[in-house]
């Protein structure tokens, strides 16, 4: 796994350095895709969902993982790196990813109604950090899901200030009952993966923690 994690990163890296992308935010670590992968491989996973394409690491991971898998990924699409990276994952993978521009919260929302009508298997959140709409992320997303279907939600991370809407989020809707919380992972403090294109991401090491949980 750990080999085809590095193979995810370098292909995505190479192609946006060659479309001169500069990225100027945080995407997902080592770890973090590892388990996105092994979330994809599981028994009776063929949909996916996404909210925060940013430069298509998750959906590179998702897609590369299994042959079956396809990807919907829902993203506000103001950053340059998202055009080079669709590009990239629709020549490697066809047909199987699309992507839906515009607010989350409007978007996931009128998908419901006009996408297709199967539920998707598994869902990744790494969205808005205020509490709104990390909340609306989970609440739409538990309903365009299976029952049982695997939800992870990045940036569980309370103490920092990207972290507290997400952490309330996820606490409100498991005491609501609409998720069940069934592991927290976590990787050490680290430069981005992409801090070779833009120094600056590398030189605040974080930590990063996601929760893995399933809907009810």
């Amino acid at each position: 796994m750990e080999t085809l994690v590095h193979d995810v990163i370098r292909t995505m890296q190479s192609c946006l350095v060659s479309a001169g992308v500069r990225i100027r935010e945080g995407s997902s670590s080592p770890d973090q895709l590892a388990d996105l992968m092994r979330a994809a491989r599981a028994d009776g996973v063929r949909r996916v969902a996404e909210v925060g394409f940013h430069a298509g690491l998750s959906s590179y991971a998702f897609l590369e993982a299994d042959p079956q898998v396809s990807v919907t990924s829902f993203d506000l699409g103001f950053h340059e790196c998202v055009g080079p990276a669709k590009e990239l994952i629709d020549k490697k993978f066809p047909g199987r990813h699309e992507l839906v521009l515009g607010d989350s919260k409007t978007t996931l929302a009128e998908y419901r109604i006009t996408g297709p009508d199967a539920g998707f298997d598994l869902a990744f959140i790494d969205g808005g950090h205020r509490l709104e709409e990390a909340r609306s992320d989970i609440g739409n997303l538990a309903r365009m899901c299976k029952p049982g279907a695997t939800v992870i939600v990045d940036d569980i991370l309370p103490d920092q200030f990207w972290g507290k809407g997400p952490s309330q989020a996820w606490e409100e809707k498991v005491e609501a009952g609409v998720v069940l919380e069934h592991a927290r992972h976590s990787s050490e403090p680290s430069g981005d993966v992409f801090s070779d294109m833009w120094p600056r991401l590398g030189s605040y090491p974080l930590a990063r923690c996601w929760v893995i949980g399933t809907f009810v």
